[in-house]
């Protein structure tokens, strides 16, 4: 051993390998430089590292060779051992090369993009926010974390060149996880934001790091410590760091937007943080619109002049106006104050243009100038997930089908874990009759939330139309945990198999479970669980002979639509609703006249030519209330229309076949000629709906 360390010592090989090693680092600083301005693959570093190591063996060899003079002899087995680790590492790094550059990914060329990205397809200026850890003592301030990670998301999403992921498709994550890498390829990112908010009284410590997912390293890392009122400039300061960083060019329009602070109120500036942590952690329920609502309410009475602050109450209160949830067309009211007051203070701000987008589409149903304001912002705020998910939405209305999906989808690539993204996607691909794709979504839909209830009713629907064995549906429902969706597919899938006793009891355990909800609708069609279920029993019980029970359920329903109607207001939306459910309860009963009124009244109210969702699915009720009242004259044509336009919750021969309601008009040899007709799907000429185009 000590013979060993003398030859070491005569041949200088540390100080070979010192000089080397510090050369090869050198090497490797100017290499990197290289790569990030010239966009070079990451396998050119990889093989330069390897080639690097190998060239440590070759000068351990030299040095070997060329040490101390007079001292270069080696003994036979040293030389052979030697050549061999040359022939190896060589033989190693050519064909490390070859593979790896063999399995590069090609650079994808669809347009749309999968739910969990290929590697090919990440964009390396694509970045995801995670939820900032709250370091605070004062663990309340967790809403004042949550709020910062919301603003620089917020300043991202205005630089065009970037892809920037929704919050709402981060904040399930950890604030510092293990697995970058695994995150990143869920959200189809390349890079990743970390980091933390430390609060105490006025003065804010914000620490953020910029990571590269595939490989873990630290693009940069800087803490802030400032007071409340310079937070506004960190979030713009991250931001700029970011493109540049990503290699990002801003436009001037893009460094000014940046550059805007919202509020010089920094009270104000609290709270409207508190609203935006709260606004993306609740649902959308009565109570939780209330609660947000209340506190926006707060920031504009601080600050008058907060735009952003006004354009959130314009979307809050026109969701309440649209949902019934307000009194008397209330939500209306307010909504056109706010947006008048966000219009005056920045008519330009995109958050705004989307505000006014929503006010248009759900307070005065104007889908053209809706999605002219959807298109305002999202040239001005490109990575906004909502200025492309109100495009699509409006789209359906204007019976624009294939536009509304391929906006839908660039939402989902924005909001790739949103629910109510997946669910409307889903619910846009049954519209056009492709539960192929439907499926897809509604799959991932429930890897997310297993327990929603649109996904699974949306399963249901693909279900009866793909499944010709009911048998086979009706197990596979079993098999799902038990809720009130599921005990109303169960039910319905009863219904269809002529099972009406079975069927009558899980509506009445759909019914039973919906306990005091009195929610005024549902997803679809503004029709509440509780009058759609009440209307199935009725049916059920009445085919099952048992006409007094059935007589009771629908009379229980129709002295509740005729109780709903009245409080409607002005809400056409509840108006028409109430009048589908008078018209199907009267029907039942056999009061077809009162039947037929009630029905055209609701396809009145919202025409089919002004709206391809709410206008057919109105029609698609009187096809119903026709049929039920065995009117067959007027049941047929609407329902050859209903087969040849796209709307959501279709009409298709095999629900035709299936649902018991039909069954008054079924004998008609034009029914039979329908359901022949259209038989082959391929048959089917699919229009546009209301014909918008």
């Amino acid at each position: 051993m000590s013979d060993l360390w003398k030859r070491l010592k005569q041949r200088k090989i540390v100080q070979w390998a010192v000089a080397y090693l510090a050369g090869a680092w050198a090497l490797l600083q100017v290499l990197d430089l290289a790569a990030d301005s010239y966009d070079w693959p990451s396998v050119i570093m990889r093989v330069a590292f390897a080639m690097i190591a190998l060239g440590f063996v070759v000068t351990l060899v030299l040095a070997w060779y060329h040490g101390e003079r007079g001292e270069q002899k080696v003994t036979s087995i040293e030389l052979l051992i030697l050549a061999a680790v040359l022939a190896v590492g060589g033989g190693l790094l050519w064909r490390y090369a070859q593979v790896t550059t063999a399995t590069m990914p090609a650079a994808s060329t669809t347009a749309s993009t999968p739910a969990v990205p290929a590697r090919g397809d990440v964009s390396e200026k694509s970045i995801a926010v995670l939820p900032f850890e709250n370091l605070s003592q004062d663990k309340a301030n967790g809403y004042f974390a949550d709020g910062i990670q919301d603003q620089i998301l917020t300043s991202l999403a205005k630089i065009g060149e970037l892809k920037v992921i929704s919050r709402t498709s981060t904040k399930t994550y950890g604030s510092r996880p293990d697995n970058v890498s695994r995150i990143a390829q869920e959200l189809g990112v390349a890079n990743i934001l970390e980091g933390s908010v430390q609060r105490a009284g006025d003065r804010v410590r914000i620490n953020v790091q910029l990571i590269r997912a595939d490989s873990d390293n630290h693009l940069w890392a800087e803490t802030y410590d400032r007071t409340l009122n310079d937070v506004f400039a960190v979030q713009s300061e991250v931001a700029k760091k970011i493109a540049t960083s990503l290699r990002a060019t801003l436009t001037g329009a893009e460094q000014q937007a940046l550059a805007t602070r919202p509020t010089s109120n920094t009270e104000a500036y609290v709270e409207w943080l508190k609203a935006r942590a709260l606004d993306e952690s609740s649902s959308s329920d009565r109570a939780n619109i209330d609660r947000i609502r209340a506190i926006y309410r707060r920031v504009v009475k601080l600050d008058p002049d907060f735009a952003q602050a006004w354009a959130e109450l314009v979307r809050l209160d026109v969701f309440r106006y649209w949902e019934g949830y307000d009194d008397g067309g209330s939500g209306l009211i307010a909504a056109r104050q706010a947006l008048d007051r966000a219009n005056a203070l920045a008519p330009d701000l995109p958050q705004v243009a989307i505000a006014r987008g929503w006010y248009l589409y759900y307070g005065e149903r104007k889908f053209k100038q809706a999605l002219s304001a959807f298109r305002s912002a999202q040239r001005n705020m490109p990575n906004s997930d909502q200025a492309w998910f109100g495009a699509a939405l409006v789209e359906r209305r204007m019976g624009q089908w294939q536009a509304s999906i391929a906006d839908m989808e660039r939402a989902s690539e924005l909001n790739p874990r949103s629910i109510e993204v997946l669910t409307a996607l889903a619910e846009t691909r049954i519209a056009t009759r492709d539960c192929q794709h439907a499926s897809s979504a509604i799959g991932i839909g429930m890897v997310l939330k297993p327990d929603s209830p649109y996904l699974q009713d949306m399963q249901a629907i693909c279900l009866w139309n793909t499944e010709p064995d009911l048998d086979k549906v009706a197990q596979q429902l079993a098999a799902q945990s038990v809720s009130v969706t599921n005990l109303g597919a169960r039910a319905n899938t009863a219904l269809y198999q002529r099972h009406y006793d079975q069927a009558s009891g899980l509506f009445r355990r759909a019914i039973a479970a919906l306990g005091d909800d009195r929610s005024p609708n549902n997803y679809k069609d503004y029709i509440s669980d509780r009058a759609m279920f009440a209307l199935a029993l009725a049916l059920s019980e009445q085919r099952a002979g048992r006409r007094e029970a059935s007589r009771l359920a629908y009379q229980s329903v129709k002295d509740a639509a005729e109780d709903a109607l009245a409080a409607s207001g002005k809400n056409i939306n509840l108006r028409a609703a109430n009048n589908a459910v008078l018209g199907m309860a009267a029907a039942g009963m056999g009061q077809a006249a009162l039947a037929r009124q009630h029905g055209q009244r609701a396809a009145d109210l919202i025409p089919a030519s002004a709206d391809a969702v709410d206008g057919l699915a109105w029609q698609r009720y009187l096809a119903r209330i026709y049929a039920l009242s065995g009117d067959a004259d007027r049941a047929l044509p609407l329902i050859a229309h209903l087969l040849t336009v796209n709307t959501t919750d279709p009409l298709t021969v095999t629900l035709l076949k299936l649902d018991p309601v039909w069954d008054p008009v079924r004998k008609d040899r034009r029914f039979q000629a329908l359901l022949k007709k259209y038989a082959n799907p391929s048959s089917t000429t699919i229009s546009n709906g209301a014909g918008h185009d």
